[in-house]
């Protein structure tokens, strides 16, 4: 089964209703990363003034995140230039430096959880985190995957 596929069935397992056809398409085109927003505000079910608040409040999340991804990104540029063979310290660097964007990412995750969840309540906060962890987990499974293991 292809790791897509797999990230459609979650993806729509946490939606409902008429958004599940919208999920299961950018699911099964692979762009979940891309789709993101879009994926977001079909599954936050929230009263239209709310959720207009609720996406610009998103909006900044997604802002900080991109940042962050930018720099998983250079993280792999830098891998891939060293290639798989390198010294027990250029391993090191390359692991603390992932270590520290995997903290960021939790940590602007929760941040957001709080925010959201002091606002529109657990459940909403809840449906933001399942959905946001399964873009990023398909995300990353998909470009920090396909580097060769060091050697």
């Amino acid at each position: 089964m292809k790791p897509i596929l797999i990230a459609s069935c979650i993806v729509i397992a946490i939606a409902q209703g008429a958004h599940t056809q919208i999920l299961k398409k950018d699911a099964m085109e692979g762009d979940l990363w891309n789709s993101r927003t879009l994926i977001v505000f079909n599954v936050i079910d929230l009263p239209k003034d709310e959720k207009k608040k609720f996406m610009e409040t998103f909006a900044e999340f997604d802002e900080k995140l991109v940042e962050i991804n930018k720099k998983m990104a250079s993280l792999i540029v830098d891998y891939s230039r060293n290639g798989a063979k390198v010294s027990e310290k250029k391993a090191n660097e390359f692991v603390e430096r992932f270590f520290e964007i995997q903290e960021e990412t939790l940590d602007l995750t929760k941040k957001y959880y709080h925010t959201f969840k002091k606002e529109y309540g657990a459940v909403v906060a809840a449906r933001f985190v399942q959905t946001m962890d399964v873009i990023l987990y398909y995300h990353d499974a998909r470009y920090v995957g396909k580097m060769p293991l060091i050697e």
